[in-house]
Formats: structure tokens, C-alpha cells, sequence
């Protein structure tokens, strides 16, 4: 089977958006543990007089039922942010894509990027 080879443009799209996925997942999860998770920790310790094992267990357990929130959330956001950065900085579809690709040779034009031109419609080509 013949290996998939990156162009530019994927490993940009995807430099852009795993970098602020990872920040999505951070921020998100930072805001559901502490919202919920540290005042149950905190029952736990003032109620019960939980140990440091046991609260290091309540905090592993709870981390997969803030994960199922913070993955889907993450990468909205960073579908969204990296599509709204980009649409600031057209120059990258109208000066250096569009250009130079044939029908069928651009990677780029595949799924993600015409979901992207349906959503700009055709600002960036009227120009």
C-alpha cells in the first residue's frame, strides 16, 4: 500500500488546528475540574477525611467523564478559531493556493477546505 504524503498545506491545517485543540482540552478541562471536581474533593476531605491516595483516585476517576465534554469542545473551537484566523489572512487562498492548483491536485480542496469556501462564500474570489 502506497504511503500518504503530507503537503504543506495539510501539515499547516493541522499544525493549526492540533495546537489549539491541545489548548482547548487544557482550558476546557481546567474549568470543568474546577468547577466540580475540586469541591467534591473537597467534601470528600472535610466530610469523610479522605487520604491523599483516596483523592488522587477521585480525581483519576472523574478525569474520563470530563474528557467525553472537553474533546468534542476542543475541537470545535479549534475548527473554528484556525478557520477564523485563516479567514482574516485570505491571502494564503487567493495569492498562493488557488493559483497553483489543477482540478483534482490540490489536497487542501478536499473536505475540510471546501466546508471552509462554502462558509466564506466567495469573498476571497470576487477579489
Amino acid at each position: 500500500m502506497e504511503h500518504m504524503k503530507l503537503r504543506i498545506l495539510d501539515k499547516y491545517l493541522f499544525k493549526e488546528i492540533f495546537m489549539t485543540f491541545l489548548f482547548g482540552i487544557c482550558a476546557f478541562s481546567a474549568v470543568f475540574i474546577g468547577s466540580g471536581t475540586l469541591f467534591r474533593i473537597a467534601k470528600f476531605i472535610t466530610d469523610y477525611g479522605a487520604t491523599f491516595p483516596m483523592v488522587v483516585k477521585i480525581f483519576v476517576y472523574s478525569l474520563p467523564g470530563i474528557i467525553i465534554w472537553t474533546f468534542p469542545m476542543s475541537m470545535l473551537l479549534a475548527s473554528l478559531m484556525t478557520y477564523g484566523q485563516r479567514d482574516h489572512g485570505d491571502e494564503i487562498l487567493r495569492d498562493q493556493l488557488l493559483p497553483h492548483c489543477g482540478p483534482g491536485d490540490c489536497p487542501g480542496l478536499s473536505g475540510e477546505y471546501v466546508c471552509y469556501l462554502v462558509q466564506r462564500g466567495d469573498r476571497s474570489l470576487g477579489k
